[in-house]
């Protein structure tokens, strides 16, 4: 999907929990762990094509897990990481500023990225700044930890499009004769 212009992305089969939007991000909070097969159509000028992609859940982060007690079944809420101000789509060559956050943990969380494109740095406050000069999709992971000791895992893929590029022309035109 390397060097589509604008795509529009629509998804087929995804778990009711997720929710796709044109420009090809997926966003929502799992419900239960597993595996689950999608197809991704995504449309172009001069491109219509589809993929079948799979979405794995290792833990439910946003489920409850029972826990046996004296007085029966107790839910405990999970940790979860959620992305709290970008759509993560941009231009190439336009400043990238992500504020990640992480709810049900204990704070102060410290974050840790693996694969961050190269041009972007993370710190461990969960930010991450930068710009990509070249188009395409970029996914990275990111960590939080808790001062409890709980993580938790999540995947982002970065949609950046092509820079547009315009030419000013000046034309000078000779006084009349």
């Amino acid at each position: 999907m390397l060097g589509l212009d604008n795509p529009v992305f629509k998804f087929v089969g995804l778990p009711s929990c997720f929710k796709g939007s044109p420009d090809g991000t997926l966003e929502g909070t799992p419900d239960k762990a597993g595996s689950f097969v999608i197809t991704v159509h995504y449309t172009a000028p001069g491109c219509d094509a589809a993929n079948q992609v799979v979405i794995r859940v290792a833990n439910s982060v946003a489920s409850t897990t029972g826990v046996n007690s004296a007085a029966g079944v107790q839910a405990n809420a999970q940790f979860i990481v959620v992305n709290v101000n970008s759509s993560l789509v941009y231009r190439a060559g336009q400043n990238i500023n992500l504020n990640l956050g992480a709810d049900h943990g204990k704070a102060p969380y410290t974050w840790s990225f693996s694969n961050l494109p190269s041009g972007l740095v993370g710190d461990k406050s969960g930010k991450i700044s930068g710009a990509l000069s070249q188009n395409g999709y970029y996914s990275f992971n990111a960590v939080a930890n808790d001062c409890d000791g709980q993580s938790a895992d999540a995947y982002y893929t970065l949609n950046v499009q092509p820079a547009t590029l315009v030419r000013k022309y000046l034309i000078i035109q000779p006084p009349p004769i």
